[in-house]
């Protein structure tokens, strides 16, 4: 009786602790599906006027496209400079990487440098009455083949690393760097500027926001059928039968021991 006794902890039961924090996380990942819709409502939001602002700066939209292609391409290749120097088995793989690192950088830097003198020459309204300069129109032809060297050197110095060099890679990874081969391909083939791009953009736009508006509307209804489910089965519950009032009830103190209800029967002649 000397030692105390150990008081149980909840710690002490982890099996209990984690259903109950599965519990918790079921109820947050279902509360945030239920309440999904306003999240794609805003983006469908977002998106059309994003459709919208690019169809009304068309000009900016172009600079837009130099610099969001630009960051790409520049912040892509050096996130995957430190990566491939250490985990790149040969010295070739490890060179050609460089080299595109390299590459991939220069161009960032020159598609920036292009949006900012294209946004110049905008804003400084040259353009209504001396057209865009040569480096500006040089730059509208040049971005199809810019972006077209950009997806086929990925391509190839992909399947250059892991057919020549036999460099370790995956199934999902060459399905994505044939996608991106084709993609070089079929840009060869059609006809288009950078000026054309934002329209291709303001289309893709609207018709993602169509798609995230139907999925925001489809979460509504259902957000809206499990409120009136939870309501109708409150009002089931409330219609159901009343307990007895307190008035109605016997308090057991009150009965005499002594009486026999008339209905009893001698115990004795019960056949079992």
């Amino acid at each position: 009786m000397g030692k105390k006794e150990k008081k149980i902890k909840q710690k002490d039961f982890p099996i209990e602790i984690k259903e109950e924090k599965e519990k918790k996380e079921s109820t947050v990942v279902k509360n945030f599906n239920m309440y999904k819709f306003i999240v794609k409502l805003v983006a469908f939001a977002l998106l059309v006027v994003f459709g919208i602002m690019i169809l009304i700066f068309n000009d900016n939209s172009t600079g837009a496209i130099y610099m969001v292609t630009g960051l790409v391409a520049g912040f892509s290749a050096l996130f995957r400079i430190i990566p491939l120097m250490r985990t790149l088995k040969t010295h070739r793989a490890r060179l050609v990487s460089l080299i595109e690192i390299i590459a991939d950088c220069v161009v960032g830097v020159y598609l920036v440098i292009a949006a900012f003198v294209l946004w110049g020459q905008v804003n400084s309204e040259n353009v209504t009455v001396n057209g865009y300069n040569w480096f500006n129109k040089f730059n509208f032809t040049a971005y199809k083949y810019i972006l077209i060297a950009l997806l086929a050197s990925r391509s190839v110095i992909f399947y250059y690393q892991v057919i020549i060099c036999q460099e370790a890679s995956t199934k999902v990874n060459y399905y994505i760097h044939t996608i991106i081969n084709i993609t070089a391909i079929v840009l060869g083939c059609i006809p288009f500027e950078a000026k054309q791009v934002p329209f291709v953009l303001a289309i893709l736009a609207f018709i993602s926001a169509a798609v995230i508006g139907g999925e925001a509307g489809g979460g509504y209804y259902r957000y809206r059928k499990t409120i009136t489910k939870k309501e109708d089965k409150r009002e089931e519950k409330e219609e159901g039968i009343d307990a007895p009032g307190k008035d109605e009830d016997k308090i057991i103190s009150d009965i005499d021991p002594n009486i026999v209800p008339e209905n009893d029967t001698n115990q004795d002649s019960v056949v079992m």
